[in-house]
C-alpha cells in the first residue's frame, strides 16, 4: 500500500448510525470542549500541563473518540443537555442504557475495551473523583462472557505453509535465473526453514554460513550457541527434504543476489541490493506470503509458528492440571 493511499481518510463519520458515530470535539456541549481544552494545555515554564497533554496523539484520539460516541448516543436518545455539568452527564442509569445499546450491536469484547476507555477518559476532564465504579457498573460483561466473545484466531497450518513455500521456490525455478526469481526462491526457503526450524525473526536474520548453517560432508546442521531468547544450544541437523533447496540457493541465487561476488558477506539471507537481509525486512516478507490467509487466521510471522506447535502442549497440560486438581480434591473429600 502506497503512502498516498495510506494517507487518504477514511469512512467519514456521517455515513455511519447515529448510535455509532463519534461526535467530533468541536461539536461537543461547551461546557465538555472546556474541560477538555483545559485538560489539552502543554506544560509550561513553571505551570503543569493537563493530564491529556502527556497522553500520545493516538491514546488521546482514542480517549475522545469514546466520550463523542456516548455523547452521540445521549442526543439520540434526547438526553443531551448542553447546560449539564461534565462529570454529571454520566451517570449510573444512562451507563446501564448506554451500555445496553453497546451490547445489542457488539461483541462483549468490544464492549468491555469502550466501555473501559470511557473509564480512563473521565478522570482527565473530571479529576477529584473515583470513575473505576464505570468498569465495575453491574450491567457490564463478566470476564466469562468477554472471553467466549472473543473470535478464535486460529494460526496457519505448519505443514500446508511448509510445502507451500517449497512450490514457491519450483515456481521460481521453473523461470529463467533472475533477481526476481532469485528474490522468490530466497522468500519461499526463508518460509519453509522458518516454519521447520521455529526460530525467532532475529536469529532467522543473523544467519551465517559456517557459523549457523554448518555443512560438513553433505551433512546439513543448524547450529546456534546460546544467541536465542532462553540461552539453550540449538544443534539440529536440517532435514533431507530442505537439502536440494539450500543447496540451489547457494549455487545458484545467493550468487544472484550478491552479483557474483560471493565472497563479500557471510550472511545466509542476502536482499537485492547485495548486502545482509535486514531484521526488518523478514515482517514484510512474511506477509507476502500469507496476505491471502483467510481473516480469522493470524497474520503469518514466526510467533504464530510457534504457536502451532506450542499451543496444543499447552492444552494437553492445562488439562493434565486440572485432572490433578480434581484428582486430589477428590482425595481430600474421601479423607474427611
Amino acid at each position: 500500500m502506497s503512502a498516498e493511499r495510506r494517507k487518504t481518510p477514511g469512512r467519514p463519520s456521517e455515513r455511519y448510525p447515529p448510535l455509532v458515530r463519534r461526535m467530533p470535539v468541536e461539536q461537543w456541549p461547551a461546557l465538555d470542549r472546556l474541560a477538555w481544552e483545559v485538560a489539552s494545555r502543554p506544560s509550561g515554564l513553571l505551570t503543569a500541563g493537563g493530564f491529556v497533554s502527556r497522553l500520545a496523539p493516538i491514546t488521546r484520539s482514542k480517549r475522545a473518540g469514546e466520550w463523542g460516541r456516548y455523547l452521540s448516543y445521549l442526543r439520540e436518545v434526547g438526553q443531551l443537555d448542553p447546560n449539564e455539568p461534565t462529570a454529571e452527564r454520566l451517570n449510573r442509569d444512562r451507563l446501564a442504557r448506554y451500555i445496553g445499546s453497546l451490547r445489542a450491536r457488539l461483541r462483549d469484547v468490544t464492549v468491555w475495551y469502550q466501555i473501559n476507555d470511557l473509564s480512563y477518559f473521565m478522570p482527565l476532564i473530571a479529576p477529584g473523583q473515583d470513575w473505576s465504579w464505570v468498569r465495575r457498573h453491574p450491567a457490564m460483561p463478566t470476564l466469562r462472557e468477554v472471553r467466549a466473545s472473543r473470535r478464535p484466531i486460529i494460526p496457519p497450518n505448519a505443514t500446508l505453509l511448509f510445502f507451500r513455500a517449497l512450490q514457491y521456490c519450483r515456481q521460481a525455478e521453473a523461470g529463467p535465473l533472475s533477481l526476481p526469481n532469485a528474490i522468490r526462491f530466497r522468500d519461499g526457503l526463508i518460509i519453509a526453514f522458518a516454519t521447520w526450524s521455529l526460530l525467532r525473526r532475529e536469529n532467522l536474520a543473523e544467519m551465517e554460513i559456517g557459523e549457523h548453517l554448518r555443512i560438513n560432508d553433505g551433512v546439513m546442521r543448524m547450529v546456534f550457541d546460546q544467541s536465542v531468547k532462553n540461552g539453550e544450544v540449538i544443534d539440529s541437523p536440517v532435514p533431507e527434504l530442505l537439502h536440494p533447496y539450500l543447496e540451489s540457493y547457494l549455487r545458484h541465487y545467493r550468487p544472484a543476489l550478491l552479483k557474483g561476488d560471493i565472497s563479500s558477506v557471510s550472511s545466509l539471507w542476502i536482499d537485492c541490493y547485495g548486502t545482509a537481509l535486514a531484521y526488518t525486512a523478514l515482517r514484510p516478507l512474511f506477509n507476502r506470503m500469507g496476505a491471502d490467509r483467510p481473516a480469522h487466521q493470524r497474520a503469518l510471522d514466526p510467533p504464530c509458528l510457534r504457536d502451532h506447535h506450542i499451543e496444543p502442549r499447552r492444552a494437553r497440560y492445562r488439562g493434565r492440571r486440572r485432572r490433578s486438581r480434581a484428582q486430589q480434591h477428590r482425595q481430600r473429600q474421601q479423607v474427611l
